[in-house]
């Protein structure tokens, strides 16, 4: 499977620096992200700040979805291309390093903590 560099093009100007840019995302079509990894779904929502309420191991849909289908296709694909983002920087932490995060609610509000 290609990288996202090798995908896009694009190139981390910092080493563990987040694709920010939505038309570098719309170009990511290969994924091998794994949200089985209660360890990587910590990670990915401690480092971006995103939910993942509904998931399986093709789909992933942020929290809050727009009701436009065309808008809903578009925010799924950048939330995919997020999820491979994230991927390739958590596969470069070495597994000793790689912390453990929990999501919690308090107050009705997540927030996410380190284990």
């Amino acid at each position: 499977m290609e990288t996202i560099e090798q995908q896009t093009g694009w190139e981390r100007p910092w080493p563990k620096m987040i694709c920010q840019d939505h038309k570098v995302l719309l170009k990511i079509t290969e994924f091998s992200y794994d949200l089985s990894s209660d360890e990587f779904v910590g990670y990915f929502m401690a480092r971006t700040g995103q939910l993942i309420t509904c998931c399986d191991a093709g789909t992933a849909m942020q929290n809050v979805l727009a009701p436009d289908s065309d808008t809903t296709d578009i925010v799924d694909r950048i939330t995919k291309a997020k999820l491979q983002d994230c991927w390739e920087l958590f596969l470069a932490i070495p597994a000793i390093d790689r912390k453990r995060y929990e999501v919690i609610r308090v107050d009705g509000r997540y927030r996410i903590v380190e284990c």
